[in-house]
């Protein structure tokens, strides 16, 4: 990771001054899709974020982007959760919120010049994620063993204070996009992006699909 992080500043310093022709910054809303595998805890939900990316030629732009996305606790997570006696074999329903929150850096490449009315590019690189989600209530079926005996039961369990699972991880993404210009610095951005996190014991996949507006600002020569 972080001799990838290297390269990418190498390739501003080295390209940046020369070849420098715009910056743009986006703000772009997200749906993400958690595609299995890794966190099992939550559910993705929307999201929104911006990206700021420097053009080192009419093709290549070097950025970084930063994505906010709300999930909710995934009830199937907690089929086998034990408390107090209880363990539940089944989950009717987990009630709390959380977030995740990515950060990225990325190249994108324009198989059309960005300088065209409709572009279209192939953007890539690393980046890092951190989750964290609280539960409140959950309940479902149980099988107990209390000091009056055992057996099966409906139960919820509510939690004060909030059951807190939270994680950091490094991972990949990589995705193509739309580009188009609608009238002076203001453009429309369309990507769907494919991004895997690299957790304890596996992996963890999404798609997200993220629209919104770029504006663009010239800054060298044409």
């Amino acid at each position: 990771m972080k001799k990838i992080i290297i390269i990418l500043a190498s390739l501003v310093f080295f390209f940046g001054a020369a070849h420098a022709k715009e910056i743009m910054f986006g703000i772009q809303p997200a749906i993400p899709v958690h595609l299995g595998g890794g966190f099992d805890y939550w559910k993705s939900g929307f999201g929104f974020g911006s990206c700021l990316f420097y053009s080192l030629s009419s093709r290549l732009s070097l950025g970084a982007q930063a994505v906010y996305n709300f999930v909710s606790p995934n009830p199937s997570a907690y089929v086998g959760y034990s408390s107090s006696g209880y363990t539940f074999t089944t989950i009717d329903k987990a009630e709390g919120r959380g977030h995740v929150i990515e950060l990225a850096a990325a190249i994108r490449y324009y198989v059309l010049s960005s300088s065209r009315k409709l572009s279209l590019y192939l953007q890539a690189g690393p980046c890092f994620d951190l989750m964290r989600v609280r539960v409140d209530e959950i309940a479902g079926k149980t099988k107990f063993k209390l000091w009056y005996g055992s057996g099966t039961g409906y139960t919820t369990m509510h939690f004060g204070s909030g059951l807190i699972y939270s994680s950091n991880s490094l991972g990949f993404s990589a995705g193509s996009g739309l580009s188009l210009a609608l009238g002076g610095p203001i453009h429309l951005e369309v990507c769907p992006k494919l991004t895997v996190l690299f957790t304890e014991g596996g992996s963890t996949t999404f798609l997200s699909l993220s629209a919104g507006l770029s504006f663009v600002h010239k800054i060298g020569r044409r």
